[in-house]
C-alpha cells in the first residue's frame, strides 16, 4: 500500500514539474519577445535621433550636454 502511495506522489510531482517547465518556457518566450520589441524600439529611437539636425552637444531630451 505504501508503495502505491509513493508511486502516486511521484507521478504528481513529475506532473507538477512538467507544468512548471512549460510555464517557464512560456515566460522565457514572452521575455524574449519583449526584449526583441525593446531592441526594435531602441533602433527606431536611435534612427529618429540620428535624423534630427541637432548640435552634437545636445542630449536625447534636448538639453545641452556638459
Amino acid at each position: 500500500m505504501r508503495n502505491k502511495s509513493s508511486v502516486s506522489l511521484t507521478r504528481q510531482l513529475l506532473q507538477s514539474q512538467q507544468q512548471l517547465v512549460m510555464q517557464i518556457q512560456a515566460q522565457t518566450q514572452a521575455v524574449n519577445r519583449l526584449a526583441q520589441s525593446i531592441e526594435q524600439l531602441a533602433e527606431v529611437i536611435a534612427l529618429d535621433y540620428a535624423e534630427q539636425d541637432l548640435p552634437t552637444n545636445v542630449g536625447l531630451d534636448g538639453r545641452a550636454l556638459g
